[in-house]
């Protein structure tokens, strides 16, 4: 994220008039488990920070659970967590919203 978090910045000084826009693929969730879970937290937060817009969400961002990734989700976070592709198996309606405009 430090990374991330500097090529922001150049690129900010760089093109002060250009607005950036940050997208992440999805599959950002870290191992099953208590290290996994913390890790996912913080890039969540790093994502907040860093001012991410959307981020997809694949099946591994669901792997510790629905409700964990829900409370995730809903602490204030600004990211907006799209998919097209992961619905629920009994209806096939989409978990989360599956596009989103900024």
């Amino acid at each position: 994220m430090a990374r991330r978090a500097g090529y922001r910045e150049t690129f900010k000084k760089s093109y002060p008039a250009t607005p950036i826009l940050f997208v992440d693929a999805g599959d950002f969730t870290g191992d099953p488990g208590v290290p996994g879970q913390r890790q996912t937290d913080a890039l969540i937060t790093a994502m907040g920070v860093l001012g991410y817009q959307v981020a997809n969400v694949s099946q591994r961002e669901l792997q510790h659970g629905y409700d964990v990734f829900m409370e995730r989700r809903a602490r204030g976070n600004s990211v907006a967590f799209i998919s097209a592709n992961v619905v629920w198996q009994d209806t096939g309606a989409p978990v989360v919203d599956p596009t989103a405009v900024r």
